[in-house]
């Protein structure tokens, strides 16, 4: 029979914060080039009558004996039930024997796993001196990936956020800029006041930017081309399923272009577009994340460069953090368990 630990989302939470996501997840990627780690293929199919995406994706981490798959996805009419739009769980087995030996719930864990890669894309790929970020998308993701990309670019104090839902940028913005001038007004507002405005066009939320975040479920491209300057960095964190765009193919085929797992992206991605256009080969993409982690490859070279990180989520990052999560759990003696 089957022991089988059961950790929730509060409690992935209370033993996983950012900077421990991103030391995980880099581990995981450098693990990719040693062979530690593996991504298996990833299933990602429409439920339309429930305007669902549900995907599989599972893998191996050799070094944490972590194997197994997380199930689930987005559901785009999720917030009229007061439900987040992502809804997924962890299935892992002992490598060993193909038990299985924990259930892990998977929304805080995709959340923060998601927001470590970005934290990882901006901390390779952007400029240092990043003052300038715009955000589009602010939703539950947004937030996070707008937190990550503050935690590794410190000087980021000019924000600018577009969401095609009314008011929802706006909302963000007072929120940001109320929240700044209280951390001030307490003496911990580190690097200063942040200013934060909504926009209601997405150009004007690019234009000028230093660092362009997209983090939403879109089917057509949001951001174009000609608005991107060079030097800019840009994130894209949305495209995960055949169909989703965020960005102008022209652009995923004049920058350098960095992506998490390039058969995934070129499938899922971002790069889906430019690829199936031939506007891009695989032979031109710069590298995968694990290889500019691991220093095989560089990352941004010069302040001039105009950068893209294509991230669709590979299966190791929510290994990585599950096993560490059910590891803590038991240490602390707070185990659920039940047998199979």
């Amino acid at each position: 029979m089957a022991e089988v630990v059961i950790v929730s989302d509060k409690e992935v939470e209370s033993v996983v914060d950012l900077d421990r996501a991103i030391g995980l997840v880099e581990d995981a990627f450098r693990g990719l080039l040693t062979g530690q780690s593996r991504a298996f293929p990833v299933v990602r199919e429409a439920v339309p009558q429930h305007a669902g995406t549900f995907g599989i994706k599972s893998g191996h981490i050799d070094h944490l004996d972590a194997l197994g798959l997380k199930a689930g996805g987005f559901w785009l009419n999720n917030g009229e039930r007061g439900l987040t739009n992502h809804q997924s769980a962890i299935l892992m087995f002992d490598p060993a024997t193909g038990m299985p030996n924990g259930l892990v719930a998977a929304n805080y864990l995709t959340m923060v796993r998601t927001a470590a890669l970005g934290a990882i894309g901006c901390k390779y790929l952007a400029r240092p001196d990043s003052r300038r970020l715009c955000l589009i998308g602010a939703g539950v993701q947004g937030r996070a990936q707008l937190q990550a990309a503050r935690h590794v670019l410190p000087q980021v104090d000019d924000i600018r956020i577009y969401d095609p839902v009314p008011g929802k940028a706006a909302s963000l913005a007072a929120e940001i800029t109320a929240a700044s001038a209280a951390s001030v007004a307490a003496g911990t507002g580190g690097g200063g006041k942040v200013a934060a405005k909504g926009y209601d066009d997405a150009e004007s939320a690019v234009r000028g930017a230093d660092v362009v975040i997209t983090a939403t479920p879109s089917t057509k491209a949001i951001a174009m081309s000609d608005w991107v300057g060079e030097g800019t960095h840009v994130n894209a964190m949305g495209a995960d399923t055949k169909g989703k765009q965020e960005h102008d193919p022209a652009l995923v085929a004049r920058v350098k272009l960095v992506v998490d797992n390039l058969a995934q992206c070129l499938e899922l991605g971002e790069s889906q577009h430019a690829y199936r256009l031939g506007l891009l080969r695989p032979e031109s993409v710069h590298a995968e994340i694990a290889q500019v982690i691991s220093g095989q490859k560089p990352g941004r070279q010069s302040p001039h460069e105009t950068t893209l990180f294509d991230s669709t989520g590979v299966a190791i990052q929510d290994l990585a953090v599950a096993s560490y999560a059910v590891g803590a759990i038991r240490a602390s003696g707070r185990a659920r368990t039940v047998t199979l």
